[in-house]
């Protein structure tokens, strides 16, 4: 039987890894498009932690994002983007617009 002391040792160094290394990534990872019909500039934001999903080899992550902008355009942008297993960004498409840099 682990004590109450034990617990909250374990809780708060599990709590300070945690804030480690959500200090050591650039959170959130921010993508800019362009709408190809209106030509509005979006920004499209990836939170590194939490929006990935693991890709279909498993060897990387995957993420899809729909982006519509404040105008009354109401296109949809589709991004996707892949991620290796150290979540550096290794490729990205998009439908319904361009990247903008």
């Amino acid at each position: 039987m682990v004590s109450i002391r034990a617990r909250t040792a374990l809780a708060l160094l599990d709590h300070r890894s945690w804030i480690e290394r959500k200090e050591s990534n650039e959170l959130p990872q921010k993508t800019n498009v362009k709408c190809r019909r209106c030509g509005e500039i979006i920004e499209g934001r990836v939170d590194l932690d939490n929006d990935l999903s693991l890709n279909d080899e498993g060897n990387g992550y995957i993420v899809r994002k729909g982006l519509i902008g404040g105008n009354r355009c109401f296109q949809q942008i589709e991004v996707e983007l892949n991620f290796d297993s150290s979540r550096q960004l290794i490729e990205k498409t998009i439908t319904g617009g361009t990247f903008v840099e």
